[in-house]
């Protein structure tokens, strides 16, 4: 007789043509881990991912916010010295008559306020990936820059 069990015997059920039940747990546990490993690695490179996205966003929009600083500081600067132009007049006895009449005018100059930064990380949906208080501070920022621009068209 040989070692292994009869046909007929109640182990039977526990094999599977060549295989065993302990072998199909065995394999079934690899796949389950190796599934589980690549949904690990994939959350990884995703979070990784959205980190490098949010951060490249945000100094995008540092930069434009620090361009459109610099824009309106600029132009705050060119009107300061048309009113001292004005004021210096006035001092002297002989106001100005004409806007002309004053050396250094260019005219009435807005700033070109840019905002592509901004657009392109709400479109994307890059917010959503922000803590909301910086959102929200972020979107304070860019509702002035908007409601000085509409000030200026109505100059």
């Amino acid at each position: 007789m040989s070692p292994e069990s009869p046909p007929d015997s109640p182990k039977r059920w526990l094999r599977l043509g060549h295989l065993s039940l302990s072998d199909l747990l065995v394999e079934t546990f690899s796949v389950l881990l190796g599934v589980l490993l690549a949904l690990l690695i994939n959350n990884v490179v995703q979070a990784r991912q959205t980190r490098h996205k949010v951060a490249e966003a945000q100094a995008s929009i540092r930069a434009e916010l620090e361009s459109d600083r610099q824009r309106m500081v600029t132009m705050a600067d060119y009107y300061r010295r048309i009113n001292q132009h004005f004021d210096d007049a006035d001092k002297a006895g002989r106001p100005i008559a004409n806007c002309d009449d004053v050396p250094e005018w260019k005219g009435l100059l807005t700033p070109l306020l840019v905002h592509a930064s901004y657009d392109t990380a709400a479109s994307s949906g890059v917010f959503a990936d922000m803590p909301f208080e910086q959102t929200s501070r972020i979107a304070g920022l860019y509702a002035e820059l908007s409601r000085y621009e509409s000030f200026n068209y109505k100059v």
